[in-house]
């Protein structure tokens, strides 16, 4: 079964109750909206459009899906990405860039200009998008499974460490990059937890960026809480900076 297929299969969210593959094709598409207005390169845009279509991968997992029915409380679904990294940058991704430019989502890279480095990338995205973890690189293997240990304290050294992607370099290194998937992921989210259509939202978003209004960008923001408003001003205030240094 390929990745979309489960991601049809299994849950996102129980309240309200949507499917995976909504939830992930909604960030995608408003990812791909907001990238719209920005210039970067198509190296970057390929990486975080990926990212944002797989960013709630680690929510295959069987006992966080238990969870969404009403079991006991499972690890934070991030904690489980790295179970699916293996499978899901494989050759699937072959599949996956057809489908999303199927969907007029744009991904300009093709599979095989895709590096390793673009693939570290995407796996730091989907493992930190809400900044609780951070990949721990423990082996230069291609086996992906066997590459990645998930730890939760950067600041710990750990002696099968080769290098770790850590908060700092996520702030300076990815950031505010990898925040498209942080920002997309929080407007689907807010959309289906108040039953409206995200759309006049990412366009009041973009209006405000474009100009760069203080006014205008806070009022778009008015609507969140004061957390990934927070977040959001963060990524509003340093975005365009990032991308005019985009290679």
């Amino acid at each position: 079964m390929s990745i979309i297929e489960e991601f049809k299969n299994k849950y996102a969210k129980s309240e309200p109750q949507v499917s995976l593959f909504d939830h992930n094709l909604g960030v995608a598409k408003i990812v791909n909206e907001l990238l719209g207005k920005m210039k970067c390169s198509k190296r970057t845009r390929t990486v975080i459009v990926l990212s944002s279509f797989l960013h709630d991968i680690g929510k295959l997992n069987e006992e966080f899906q238990t969870m969404l029915k009403g079991g006991k409380r499972s690890l934070l679904h991030e904690c489980y990405s790295t179970n699916y990294l293996q499978y899901a940058l494989g050759g699937g991704l072959k599949n996956i860039i057809g489908f999303l430019r199927e969907n007029s989502i744009g991904v300009p890279l093709d599979y095989d200009e895709l590096n390793s480095e673009d693939k570290d990338d995407i796996s730091a995205f989907i493992v930190s998008h809400h900044s609780r973890f951070y990949l721990s690189i423990v082996s230069e293997e291609p086996n992906l499974s066997e590459k990645y240990k998930v730890r939760h304290c950067w600041t710990l050294w750990y002696p099968d460490e080769i290098r770790k992607i850590t908060l700092a370099d996520l702030l300076f290194r990815y950031h505010p990059c990898g925040g498209f998937i942080t920002l997309g992921d929080y407007i689907h989210s807010w959309s289906l937890e108040e039953k409206t259509k995200y759309h006049p939202l990412v366009e009041r978003m973009i209006k405000g960026w474009e100009c760069g209004e203080e006014q205008e960008i806070e009022e778009s923001l008015e609507v969140f809480k004061e957390t990934p408003k927070h977040l959001m001003r963060l990524i509003f205030e340093e975005v365009c900076e990032a991308m005019r240094h985009d290679r």
